[in-house]
């Protein structure tokens, strides 16, 4: 087995009213192509609808490199019953 690991940047990301308040999402989904999810604002109660659900949280690779890491197995060939 193989674990690759590369280094990674977090975002936090979240959907602002005008109001300055923040939508979250309301549980409802519909079913279109592409999914919308509504969500409604925290301040003012507007409610709208977004293709991905609020707040998010996104990574972004910083390098491409990777580090690979070698597991072994807990199970060794000698151990395996056939």
């Amino acid at each position: 087995m193989v674990i690759k690991s590369s280094e990674v940047k977090t975002y936090f990301d979240e959907a602002i009213c005008d109001c300055g308040g923040e939508y979250r999402y309301t549980g409802i989904g519909y079913p279109v192509f592409p999914e919308m999810y509504q969500h409604i604002c925290n301040k003012c109660g507007d409610v709208v609808t977004f293709r991905k659900i609020y707040p998010d949280i996104r990574y972004e690779y910083v390098d491409k490199s990777t580090q690979v890491h070698e597991e072994e197995s807990n199970l060794k060939d000698t151990d395996k019953q056939t």
